[in-house]
């Protein structure tokens, strides 16, 4: 199998083309989209494991709907 990859500057430049950016304004506005996007996705993510951490897993476990392996005290460990 040939691994190369035969004109790869016109296959990037006609993937660019696709998604509609014809200039090199356009791919940095549509870099710093993606980005933000991203970072949102990462902030929403990092909340919601604080959320179940906190507040909904305590919540849950208290109510019986989730368990939760007790751990053996630290002498009885191996």
């Amino acid at each position: 199998m040939d691994d190369n990859i035969q004109f790869p500057i016109a296959k990037a430049a006609s993937a660019w083309a696709a998604v509609g950016v014809t200039s090199w304004a356009e791919a940095a506005s549509a870099a710093t989209v993606i980005a933000s996007a991203l970072a949102a996705l990462y902030t929403l993510l990092l909340l919601s494991e604080w959320f179940w951490k906190r507040l909904w897993k305590p919540v849950f476990v208290r109510y019986g709907w989730f368990g939760f392996k007790r751990r053996a005290p630290a002498s009885e460990r191996s």
